[in-house]
């Protein structure tokens, strides 16, 4: 078992998704989703580059119970083509961005998300029926009780750290692990911290779309500290 940590710069209700009692990784974040296996467990904090975030909250934590490894799998099993994450398709030979997506609609996400074509070594997704997702509901409550976790935390850069459970931080994480799951029994907790203002464009047969809503480039270029604008990076 190995834990995974890191820091979501935006929390918009795509990277993780949860859905119908499951959280997927499908986007963003290709690193974790190629080398984590079942069993793992993933701790997402929020970073404080911005200010909505309000500090390195923890977010969600989630067991990985499944991992579909055959890359591209997850867009072509039609109970997934409605989650928020599923924002390629299979045309022909190739995988292509969904339109009516709610983000990564620019070129500059395919090669982080999906790995080079034809293969799309990236294109894995790990989900998760065991996990607690804090959204809006994120706490800082850890910092007071495990202040080497809060500083462990806070020197986190951008990408990920894999710890072994047996680690100085390996135990605090566990424990943390522990309390959460004793003192919040839902799975979901609470909403996305910056949410879309609707939900995808497109049309799934036998369930109704959200309201139509404009996508976005990654393009750090246009990466703006607006509400609006989080569901576009690739991070």
């Amino acid at each position: 078992m190995t834990y995974w940590v890191y820091k979501l710069t935006y929390d918009c209700g795509t990277a993780p998704h949860v859905r119908d009692g499951l959280l997927s990784l499908a986007i963003c974040k290709p690193r974790i989703r190629e080398v984590a296996a079942v069993g793992d467990v993933l701790f997402g904090f929020s970073g404080r580059s911005r200010k909505v975030n309000r500090g390195e909250r923890l977010m969600y934590v989630a067991e990985v119970t499944e991992k579909l490894a055959v890359p591209g799998e997850y867009y072509k099993r039609p109970e997934f083509r409605n989650r928020w994450d599923c924002i390629y398709e299979r045309k022909g030979e190739r995988l292509v961005w969904r339109a009516g997506s709610l983000t990564h609609e620019g070129e500059e996400c395919r090669p982080r998300d999906l790995g080079p074509a034809p293969r799309y070594p990236r294109a894995i997704v790990l989900l998760s029926d065991e996990f607690r997702y804090l959204g809006t509901e994120g706490t800082m409550d850890y910092a007071e009780r495990w202040p080497d976790l809060a500083t462990f935390v806070h020197e986190l850069g951008i990408g990920q750290r894999d710890i072994e459970p047996e680690s100085s931080v390996g135990r605090k994480l566990t424990e943390l692990r522990r309390e959460l799951w004793r003192t919040r029994a839902a799975s979901k907790i609470g909403a996305p911290t910056e949410p879309p203002a609707g939900g995808p464009a497109w049309k799934v047969a036998g369930a109704q779309a959200g309201a139509p809503a404009a996508t976005r480039s990654c393009s750090p270029a246009q990466r703006a500290p607006t509400r609006r604008r989080p569901a576009g990076t690739c991070g």
